[in-house]
């Protein structure tokens, strides 16, 4: 059986549906065609220069990438542009584009909930009111500079720790969320959690949650969402062999900026 692009954006939809992105975000098939025959997916975290000359070696069709192109109204294409050299880039190689972002972040095993596993931490876990955040009540409450050297070690990017100076009180309860997620961190307080774990959080963000009483790490965009990434590889295999497909899927191992 020929597999097609549509095929593989019904089966995103399955486990992530589209609908469910935040208003804002810009998901699902953005560049090729529908009909398209699909052998091969390579599955990205970002689409760049480099994870375009990766598919092209693997012979891929179809890039699906968590992070989308034009996520701002798009008036021109023009080469000498960020995204112009990327959206040519894709046409020129026929390769068409899936995105699954928000969408990914809320579903079951999706951004947040990949990062609480890669953090191996064990304990009760619950999702945050936005839908993208998950907390989790320690089964075993962690100093914050053990839960940071944890963070640093496990998912191998520096970690920024924020906090009012010598405070190194037990963690007990830990909010993550994978990649940009200051905005979010209302959902600290709301599920009573005493740190926020995410990738990058604005200063003045930062500000008030200390002031509030909650710890911020960051842990680094990339960092926090690679392991989301992978899931979404995993995710769309398992979609994949449920219903026989004959399509190999492979985890993009590009280098976060090439």
């Amino acid at each position: 059986m020929q597999v097609t692009v549509e095929m593989i954006r019904d089966l995103v939809n399955g486990f992530a549906p589209f609908d469910t992105a935040l208003e804002s975000d810009n998901v699902g098939l953005l560049v090729g065609r529908a009909q398209q025959e699909v052998r091969t997916v390579l599955v990205a975290l970002d689409v760049t220069p480099g994870v375009i000359e990766e598919a092209k070696s693997l012979g891929a069709q179809l890039i699906v990438s968590h992070h989308p192109l034009m996520r701002s109204p798009c008036r021109d294409l023009i080469e000498e542009d960020r995204e112009g050299v990327l959206l040519a880039g894709l046409i020129r190689a026929g390769l068409s584009l899936i995105a699954a972002h928000t969408n990914f972040d809320k579903a079951a095993g999706g951004v947040s909930d990949a990062l609480v596993a890669a953090l191996g931490l064990p304990g009760e876990k619950q999702a945050g009111e936005s839908g993208l955040t998950r907390t989790v009540t320690l089964a075993e409450p962690l100093p914050l500079e053990a839960l940071a050297q944890l963070a640093e070690t496990k998912l191998g990017d520096s970690v920024r720790r924020i906090a009012l100076p010598g405070d190194n009180e037990p963690v007990r309860r830990l909010m993550v969320c994978g990649g940009g997620g200051g905005g979010f961190w209302q959902d600290a307080l709301d599920m009573g959690a005493d740190c926020y774990l995410t990738g990058e959080c604005k200063h003045h963000i930062s500000l008030e949650a200390v002031q509030r009483g909650v710890r911020v790490l960051e842990c680094g965009h990339f960092a926090t969402e690679y392991p989301g990434a992978a899931a979404l590889c995993e995710a769309l295999q398992r979609a994949a062999d449920r219903v026989q497909y004959s399509v190999q899927i492979v985890l993009s191992s590009c280098a976060p900026y090439a």
